[in-house]
């Protein structure tokens, strides 16, 4: 094959920091040349260009405008240019000219925006389904049910990271034959690992790493934290809370109110180049995610989840999408109903109360992930993809 073939990584902006499995995906691919198309650059330490990656950004449109009326300029070229239709016929010139053979749009709402950017090109477009645009999308605006129908019919292939993903799209209607599971993947040989081993005379230490937002159960998880200090637990527990985000401050007043902020601490953020160092303080991650009010769910299994487990680190969690894939109930952690505060807490007192627990989903951790989640062996399955669907 060709190694000098080229694809189109179709996104929103360049790269948000949140989004480090994208970047882990794209680092490992070998076999062809990747260009970004996408309506901004923001340009981050953690996620620089590589070899054979270029990118290709709407003229004009700033992602974070600066200034008093910075918005108007930003939200006029959006208008005027991004959705217009304009736009596609720069990123149509750029893509011929760099013998673009297939579109991958990250996000069903990305895939809706560039289905005509793979009809000009009259190329396949594949699209990768995450988390808010399975149902939040639809319940927000119901726009989306038409929308995604003529994705569904246009898209060569649909990709989701678990089947709790594959099942929701086929429900709404897409082709099963179209919606096939691609795991998310993370560097395993990057990631230092170490054993984690817990004592009684020791305080547990409890880590989450996540956006402030409801989905994230937040909430849950300091609810869990007050059922065990009022058990007189508290001295056993250090909690780290680690993410900035809408309901942050609602969770900062009800650690408060609760007096429960020399137990649970608040971080901003932890850079991803140093997230894997500092995981190896921690007994185990806490992810106790949950659908939202507003529909709004992981999609498949946050990618924290995957880092954490990688570098040794057992996880307390919940059967949420496609979570029960990722972890393992009893081999790499512990899995709990989501929107439960007690069985939470309940899961924690086990841990405390089985500290030998910890070492033994520890040893589990890496191979597990290391077996299933590769960064590298995701990238090679997803070149397969591209070969199929290219000849």
């Amino acid at each position: 094959m060709d190694k000098r073939l080229s694809i189109g990584y179709a996104l929103d902006s360049y790269l948000p920091i949140t989004y480090t499995w994208i970047y882990s995906l794209f680092h490992h691919i070998d076999k062809f040349d990747i260009t970004f198309f996408s309506a901004c650059y923001e340009p981050h330490a953690s996620f620089p260009l590589l070899a054979k990656k270029d990118i290709v950004t709407c003229p004009g449109y700033i992602k974070r405008p600066t200034g008093k009326f910075g918005r108007i300029p930003r939200g006029l070229c959006r208008v005027l240019i991004y959705n217009s239709g304009l736009c596609d016929l720069y990123f149509c010139w750029a893509a011929r000219a760099r013998s673009i053979k297939l579109v991958h749009a990250h996000f069903g709402i990305v895939g809706w925006r560039y289905i005509r950017l793979s009809k000009m090109l009259n190329v396949p477009l594949v699209v990768s389904f995450y988390g808010y645009d399975y149902d939040y999308l639809i319940k927000k605006s119901p726009v989306w049910r038409r929308r995604y129908k003529k994705l569904f019919a246009h898209a060569a292939m649909i990709l989701t990271e678990g089947e709790y993903g594959r099942a929701s799209l086929i429900a709404k209607g897409c082709d099963p034959q179209k919606v096939t599971v691609q795991h998310l993947g993370v560097d395993t040989d990057r990631i230092p690992f170490k054993e984690r081993q817990y004592q009684t005379d020791e305080k547990l230490k409890l880590i989450q790493v996540a956006r402030f937002a409801e989905k994230k159960g937040h909430r849950i998880f300091v609810e869990a934290v007050k059922i065990l200090r009022d058990e007189g637990l508290a001295d056993k527990l250090s909690v780290l809370l680690v993410g900035t985000g809408p309901l942050k401050e609602e969770i900062l007043s009800y650690l408060h109110r609760n007096d429960l902020s020399d137990t649970v601490h608040v971080r901003d953020f932890i850079p991803y180049t140093q997230l894997h160092i500092e995981l190896l303080s921690y007994h185990a991650l806490v992810q106790p995610s949950l659908t939202a009010s507003d529909s709004d769910c992981e999609g498949g299994a946050p990618v924290t989840l995957l880092d954490a487990q990688a570098s040794g680190l057992p996880v307390i969690s919940t059967y949420h999408c496609d979570i029960s894939e990722v972890v393992l109930e009893g081999i790499t952690g512990l899995l709990v109903p989501e929107k439960s505060s007690i069985d939470l807490a309940n899961a924690i007192k086990y841990v405390i109360s089985n500290p030998s627990c910890i070492s033994r989903f520890s040893s589990a951790c890496r191979e597990h992930i290391r077996r299933n989640y590769s960064g590298e062996r995701q990238a090679r399955r997803m070149e397969e993809i591209y070969q199929h669907l290219i000849f």
